[in-house]
């Protein structure tokens, strides 16, 4: 079984006989009382956090995870944290659902154990979060960040086709609250759950808030450069060990050039010495004579094998939605990083607008103005906005292959559910606006979708763009201005000069060129490039090489289906048209296999998942050779 890292807690009376299914799967904890709660937790590696709640005045708070305070830095907490919490719980004292308003950035879940007022809250970072779920059996409330322990104490299983299940097969994600086990939710994104005498409600302790009325756009490039400085400062540590993957796109490289001592975290790219990333990122970091720059080399990976074992760390399988292999996580612990930062600035850089990316116009419209389309012209349905936002990955043409009742439920929740994300949204005029939005908090490549999660057994994961500051910021920007990352550019070529003249990743020229350029031709240039096109001498960081990328291995896409094929669940629950049809779509494999997962996990456990898929993967060896 392996190690995760997680944060496990149960208030109640009856609580005993729950923590006493689990107590085996707890042996690498910590273990805390507070009144009518008992406290677990496995920190694994040091981010400057305890791992046991810090109590004031019969109010116990436990943070899990890694949090940036505004006025101190992560040193500075990790050297006064009882005092600091103390001060957050004094603070915020009546009101512990705004606590998190307290942190500037952080990844990380929090649980306020009030037995004055006989109160828990329960809360996640707004967004770099990780999952946090929960549930009642027997009068108590269990809370967890591992969907494995929150099964086994609750003692589910799976039986049958839920709601949750049905939308993550249909969506790709579950935007709801509902996962695979009815019985347990999830807290959505920048919400906190309040428990009191037997009743959870869930409010919003963010929204979003609307536009302003436009300035000069210069302003907002000083603005964004000033605010983008101080917050990759506040993500610095002199104390704990952090890395950033350097690539040539604008994400890394708005990072890099904010950072004021470059030679402090460890800059790292891959995955092998001609891929066109590593190129371009070592030109970056020679010309600045830097030597803490080194190649993630996965040229002798086993990567079939690699793959299986990342699907076994997880706790949950359906938030396992991207190809990893575990090589990439061993190379994080070996290197002891206690983070790492990442990119995903699209909000701020105006990417996320468009309607359908599949569509042969897409490029055209990229590159012309920006053409709004009102809500009042466009009467749309809420599964219709959502579907949208989710990039028309939706399989809901095959809802007639499945019973209508649960399909009927899953309707209804949608048509509540969007109530809850236009709360979140905010007040938007435009289609285009709330595209954006949604996206910014559900993006299904984002860390919110847990396509990295396993990754958090080794080290948190924390981009500086995804807190409520820079979202604050992008959501008063008009469109026009963040369009095409026109403000990020501007950025690069006003401030730094020496990181802007080297060209970016899937384009032709350095971000000195005028913005019109990148604007009209990048979108041409990414589709040339994605049917192996590359412009001659201007693209020379692209170069032809025999290295296969886990995407292209067929290897991949065999495991997932035998595993479907052989799945008594799937066979049971899934119209066998489906299943008579696995290879024709990627993503729909990939949901498929994940479901077979979590069964597999749920019934046997982990260490027999990975046994499982190892002979399945000898078998296909076998039979290749």
């Amino acid at each position: 079984m392996y190690n995760n890292k997680y944060c496990f807690a149960v208030y109640g009376k009856n609580r005993q006989s729950i923590v006493s299914r689990v107590i085996t799967f707890l042996c690498d904890s910590v273990h805390s009382v507070h009144g009518d709660c008992d406290i677990y937790v496995n920190q694994r590696y040091d981010t400057g956090l305890s791992d046991r709640p810090i109590v004031l005045e019969n109010v116990a708070f436990l943070l899990h995870g890694i949090v940036f305070p505004w006025d101190i830095s992560i040193d500075e907490l990790s050297d006064t944290y009882g005092d600091y919490l103390k001060m957050l719980l004094n603070r915020y004292k009546g009101r512990y659902h705004e606590i998190p308003l307290g942190f500037r950035n952080g990844s990380y879940a929090g649980i306020v154990v009030d037995e004055n007022e006989r109160v828990v809250y329960a809360y996640t970072s707004f967004l770099n979060s990780f999952p946090l779920y929960y549930a009642q059996i027997d009068g108590c409330l269990v809370i967890s960040s591992d969907y494995s322990i929150v099964s086994k104490a609750t003692c589910s299983s799976l039986e049958h086709l839920s709601v949750g299940l049905f939308e993550y097969y249909t969506y790709g994600t579950n935007l709801s609250e509902f996962t695979a086990v009815d019985r347990i939710k999830s807290i959505p994104k920048g919400a906190y759950l309040h428990f009191h005498e037997g009743q959870i409600d869930i409010e919003y302790y963010y929204v979003m808030p609307k536009e302003e009325t436009p300035r000069p756009f210069e302003e907002y490039v000083d603005e964004f450069a000033e605010l983008w400085e101080s917050t990759i400062q506040s993500v610095h540590s002199e104390k704990f060990k952090y890395g950033i993957g350097l690539t040539g796109g604008i994400d890394s490289r708005l990072i890099y050039a904010a950072l004021r001592n470059k030679s402090k975290p460890l800059l790292f790219t891959g995955s092998h010495p001609e891929h066109a990333d590593y190129m371009l990122a070592k030109k970056l970091t020679d010309s600045e004579q830097l030597n803490n720059h080194v190649l993630e080399d996965y040229r002798t990976s086993d990567k079939l094998k690699g793959y299986a074992e990342y699907c076994c760390l997880s706790d949950n399988p359906l938030n396992c939605n991207s190809l990893n292999f575990v090589d990439q996580l061993y190379f994080r612990e070996k290197n002891n990083l206690s983070y790492e930062l990442f990119g995903l600035t699209e909000f701020l850089g105006g990417v996320y607008h468009y309607w359908d990316r599949r569509s042969m116009l897409h490029p055209l419209k990229m590159s012309m103005p920006i053409k709004h389309h009102s809500f009042n012209s466009n009467v749309m349905s809420p599964n219709q906005l959502i579907t949208l936002g989710l990039r028309n990955s939706s399989l809901k043409s095959e809802s007639s292959y499945f019973d209508k009742n649960i399909a009927s439920r899953l309707s209804s929740i949608y048509d509540d559910l969007s109530v809850s994300l236009r709360t979140q949204i905010g007040d938007v005029q435009s289609v285009e606006s709330y595209l954006e939005r949604f996206r910014h908090v559900h993006k299904m490549a984002n860390l919110l979708t847990w396509s990295i999660l396993p990754g958090r057994i080794f080290n948190e994961h924390v981009s500086p763009s995804m807190n409520i500051e820079m979202t604050d910021f992008a959501c008063k920007i008009p469109l026009e201005f963040r369009d095409s990352r026109r403000i990020l550019l501007s950025y690069l070529k006003r401030f730094k000069p020496k990181e802007a003249k080297h060209v970016l990743s899937g384009y032709i020229f350095s971000a000195n060129s005028p913005w019109i350029m990148y604007k009209m031709l990048s979108p041409y240039i990414k589709v040339l490039n994605s049917m192996g096109i590359t412009v001659p001498y201007l693209q020379w960081y692209i170069k032809r090489n025999d290295y296969k990328s886990i995407s292209n291995m067929s290897e991949i896409y065999q495991l997932q289906k035998y595993v479907c094929t052989e799945s008594k669940f799937l066979h049971q629950n899934f119209h066998h048209d489906i299943m008579l049809n696995l290879y024709q779509d990627k993503s729909k494999l990939m949901r498929l296999y994940n479901v077979a997962l979590l069964e597999i996990q749920m019934s046997h456990g982990q260490d027999y998942l990975k046994d499982y898929l190892f002979n399945i993967i000898s078998f296909i060896r076998r039979d290749k050779n």
